[in-house]
């Protein structure tokens, strides 16, 4: 068997994914990813339909890894782990922290206290820090005030009605 290589496409920034034939597979709309590469798009002034293929959706990282590594398209944003599975080249373009979280009134249950101690354990950062492009910190499992790290996000209390 073959393995298909690939060589990056981002060689000097995003403008290299408007590069005719360039197929590219996004995110769901909604998705982390999807919001980060609109962010980005827009910081850059590039127009989305300028991406051949910005339509062309995928629900998971690995779903866009999978396109790409069947030779569907050639680039699309997702995680290294992801990447690696298909063996796909990898540019790293940002880091992300990912966060649990959980309502204040189930943080001393014992379902979330053994979350919690599963997430401190030596043994989940050894297996963690084995997937390609995952780093555990020493504040994993760890209560964090949602307010203080995400200062700009507003918890809506109205609950809509069904």
């Amino acid at each position: 068997m073959v393995a298909r290589t690939y060589k990056p496409l981002l060689k000097t920034g995003l403008h290299d994914l408007t590069r005719a034939g360039v197929r590219f597979v996004n995110r769901s709309p909604g998705t982390g990813t999807r919001l980060l590469l609109d962010q980005w798009l827009r910081q850059a002034s590039i127009d989305s339909g300028s991406l051949l293929g910005y339509g062309l959706e995928e629900p998971s990282h690995a779903a866009v890894a999978a396109s790409m590594g069947s030779g569907q398209t050639d680039a699309g944003l997702g995680m290294e782990s992801a990447a690696a599975v298909q063996g796909l080249d990898f540019v790293p373009l940002a880091a992300e922290d990912y966060w649990l979280v959980c309502l204040k009134s189930a943080v001393n249950s014992p379902a979330v206290q053994l979350l919690m101690d599963t997430l401190q354990s030596s043994g989940w950062a050894t297996q963690m820090n084995a997937l390609a492009g995952y780093m555990i910190s020493s504040a994993s499992g760890q209560i964090q005030s949602l307010k203080q790290r995400l200062p700009w996000w507003a918890h809506s209390t109205h609950k809509p009605s069904t």
